[in-house]
Order: structure tokens, then sequence, then C-alpha cells
């Protein structure tokens, strides 16, 4: 009987034993199936990249030229596969000219926080070309760092030697509540499946999430940043962007709208960082679309930030 008190009793210990340091042997970090959608078998070309997810032949076209391959036999939705706007989006601004002189320029670190299936930290070695930029993805989902090192090694090469996937510090899944439920105690996982404190270590920090966790990583994001490095977060739209550009403020790293995808304009990047002054606010020879509400955000985030009321962005 549970509210007799030898119920009561016997309850306490097995509460007791649960909430024991676990002895057990640490889980395995397996990746997840990857889906056939056509969304995620379809072959992507943007720039010098070439990005073949789960068993996508490219057309003729898509190959010639392309010097940079990437292979993704694991990929689990849209966002992954290169295919979303959001994720284009990134692609596209990793080949800038003022990234790309960045990530050439020797040692650069990049940090694919969200990382997915790893096309980003994976774009960011292949456009290093060889001049020792270092890739570190992040996800909260451990199926999804199993599958990005299986996406690093298919693709092989520097792709496979210098990109690292991991899960988040362990102060941030220590306030993840939900983490042990759906996995298993964080406490568990091998110290190298853990990414270390964040210590502003990265050049270039990327998320490309969706708005609620960019809100709550914020003050993270801007701990992996070094000064003078390089800030740049998507996986929002317009009516978002004043908010997310004061809570940034808020973390230290100010951060303006850039572009907008080009197949409806309602998907924002956003970026930020002392080195994201060179950052033009379009590029021809990719197609970007200038943010037009780039200063009606800024006017929005300023009177947040200053007390006042939020106003709406006009489309």
């Amino acid at each position: 009987d549970p509210d007799s008190e030898a119920g009561l009793t016997t309850m306490m210990q097995t509460l007791e034993t649960e909430d024991a340091p676990t002895t057990f042997s640490p889980p395995m970090l397996t990746a997840a199936p990857a889906v056939s959608a056509d969304s995620a078998q379809k072959a992507l070309r943007l720039g010098d990249i070439l990005v073949l997810p789960g068993k996508a032949i490219p057309s003729e076209e898509q190959t010639n030229g392309a010097r940079l391959i990437i292979r993704l036999p694991c990929v689990v939705g849209a966002w992954g596969s290169g295919s979303h706007a959001t994720t284009r989006l990134m692609l596209r601004l990793l080949q800038t000219p003022p990234l790309l002189e960045r990530l050439r320029a020797g040692s650069c670190n990049v940090c694919d926080f969200g990382h997915g299936s790893g096309v980003l930290a994976l774009a960011a070695v292949a456009l290093g070309e060889g001049c020792g930029t270092r890739a570190t993805g992040v996800d909260i989902e451990p199926s999804s760092v199993a599958g990005a090192r299986e996406n690093a090694s298919a693709s092989g090469g520097e792709l496979a030697s210098r990109c690292h996937f991991v899960l988040p510090p362990a102060s941030f899944l220590t306030k993840d509540l939900d983490f042990s439920a759906r996995f298993g105690d964080w406490r568990s996982y091998p110290a190298a499946d853990i990414l270390p404190e964040p210590a502003h270590q990265f050049d270039i920090v990327v998320a490309n999430i969706l708005p609620g966790p960019l809100t709550a990583l914020a003050p993270t994001l801007a701990a992996l940043l070094k000064p003078g490095g390089v800030l740049a977060i998507t996986g929002c739209q317009s009516f978002q962007v004043a908010h997310l550009m004061t809570v940034y403020a808020s973390a230290g790293v100010p951060l303006r709208p850039l572009l907008r995808d080009d197949t409806g304009g309602k998907w924002v990047l956003l970026v930020g960082g002392e080195g994201a002054a060179g950052l033009a606010d379009d590029d021809a020879e990719f197609g970007f679309r200038r943010h037009a509400a780039g200063a009606a955000a800024v006017a929005a985030a300023a009177a947040v930030a200053a007390g006042g009321p939020a106003a709406p962005i006009e489309e």
C-alpha cells in the first residue's frame, strides 16, 4: 500500500536509488534512419559546392564545375539536406568573399550550432580548401551527432578529419530538463561527446534553427564567438527579426538583418560580431535579396531596448 508507512519507505528508497550516480555503460550515439522524401534526395548545387543527400544523383549541369562535394547519406528532413531556404542562405553566406577570406586565412575555427546533418560544418571545411579550417558541430539530438559523423566519413578527406560533432556543453545540458527523459542521463556520455564550456574559441559561429532555440541560445552563442568574429543566424522570419535583434543586443552581439531567401523572401539571415562589418547587404553572384525591412527592424529593436513598445515590421 503506497499510503502506508512501509509503502512510503519503499518509495523513498526507490527514489534515492534512481537519483544515485549512474554506473551503467554510456549510451551509444546512433544515427537516425535517413528519410526517403524527395526533398531529402535531390542534389543541390550552390556556387562551388555540390551537396548529395541520401542517394541523390546529380545532373551533368550540376556536376560541371563543382569542385567541392559533400555527401550526406544520413539526412532527416529538408533542413539537413540543403534544400531548405535557410540552409541555402547559410551556404551562400559562407561563399561571400569576406567569409571565404576568413576560411582560407589559416586555422579558422567554425561552430555550427544545431548542426543537423552537419552540412554547414562540412561546407565550411570544404571551402577552407586545405588552409587548416576546422569545424565543430553541436546538436542536442544524439542521433544527429552520430549521423553528422557518418556524413563526414562519407565525404572523406579533410571533411572527415577536420569536422568534429558533439553534444552541447554541460552547462546547457544541465538546464535542458527534457534531455535525460528523451535520451538518457547526459552525465553518462563520454566527455569526448560533449562540447567544452564556451570560451570565445570560434572565428565564425552559425546557427540555422528555430526562433525559440535561437532566443534561448543567445548567451551561449555570444560566449562561443571570438573577438573580431562573425555570428550568423537564420531560421527566423521577418516579423521575428526585431525580437531576435533585441535579445542578441542584450547578449552583447548586436545583429542586423542581411539577407532574405530567394524563393519567397520570408526567411531572414542576420549577422553580427566585430567581423561582420565587411559583409555587404547583397551579392549579385548568388542572387541574394537585401532585407528590405532592415532599417525598420533596427528601429524597432532600438525602441524595445529603450523600454518602448515593439512596433511591427513592415514586409
